[in-house]
């Protein structure tokens, strides 16, 4: 899955959580989210999908992830609801990281996860404008409070 996509249904996903457990904790709504976050990446990653991570073009994940959070973080919100949604997008791109951190035991909990996101694919092939596709609808959503 792109980054992109991870990113934004995490942000998508922290804006839901900020908006539901306002009344919670800053930090049990941090802690929460971010688990949400990786939630989220193991759902988006039963489907099968393209990647361009096997190359991990730097340069590209860079431009994404920068687009993404001035896209998510130009809204107007006090300093909880941005910290959840931070939380869940660091939650949501923590199993990718992990496989790439030089560190043996995190890499090998990361190629672990792998092997089992590798085995859980279900649904439709997602294509890459799919994915592009639902990081916008993820962003728009992230910019939106529930009322």
């Amino acid at each position: 899955m792109i980054a992109s996509a991870h990113l934004a249904v995490g942000a998508a996903g922290g804006r839901f959580l900020s908006d539901t457990l306002f009344k919670a904790n800053s930090i049990v709504r941090v802690i929460t989210a971010f688990f949400l976050g990786i939630l989220t990446h193991i759902f988006l990653d039963t489907f099968p999908h393209g990647e361009y991570l096997s190359r991990w073009p730097w340069p590209l994940v860079i431009a994404e992830t920068l687009i993404v959070f001035t896209l998510v973080f130009i809204q107007r919100s006090d300093w909880s609801v941005r910290l959840t949604i931070f939380a869940s997008m660091a939650g949501a791109a923590f199993p990718d990281l992990l496989s790439r951190i030089p560190n043996p035991m995190a890499h090998n909990i990361g190629t672990a996860f792998h092997g089992f996101h590798d085995a859980i694919h279900i649904g439709f092939d997602i294509s890459t404008f799919l994915q592009i596709f639902l990081a916008a609808i993820a962003i728009i959503m992230s910019r939106r409070r529930l009322a």
